[in-house]
């Protein structure tokens, strides 16, 4: 058995959960097997691409609120430079053209997918420069 789960009446103890990775790893190996020698992994990797995609995406319209908390409120010269460019000055965040937002592109390969933003900016909001943080 994979997973024993014994739950015990007394209201004192813990529940206790054996799980027998051996047995867990072997399986995972099977499954991993069984589908590198198909073509099985087309429509999981395309359900798994557009949830990635959706959910990408649907960050934005949440201001962050999708992977738990909202984005950061932009700094007081932010906000300047956005209202002088014409946009909103405070919201939404990341969103001037919705470039960064539409950049989001997928590709399946046989037995991986890939998902990448193409803007050139990406990296930058992600990952920060000298002067971003």
């Amino acid at each position: 058995m994979l997973i024993e789960i014994n739950q015990v009446v007394d209201i004192d103890k813990m529940i206790d959960v054996k799980i027998d990775t051996t047995k867990v790893v072997r399986s995972l190996n099977n499954m991993i097997n069984s589908f590198s020698k198909s073509d099985k992994w087309r429509e999981p990797l395309q359900k798994s691409e557009k949830l990635v995609m959706d959910e990408s995406k649907r960050n934005f319209d949440t201001q962050g609120l999708t992977y738990g908390s909202a984005w950061r409120p932009l700094k007081e010269s932010t906000r300047k430079q956005r209202e002088s460019m014409g946009f909103p000055s405070a919201r939404p965040i990341l969103i001037r053209t919705g470039g960064l937002k539409r950049a989001y592109k997928g590709e399946i390969k046989k037995d991986e997918g890939i998902i990448r933003n193409e803007s050139d900016i990406a990296k930058y909001h992600q990952f920060g420069t000298r002067k971003i943080s």
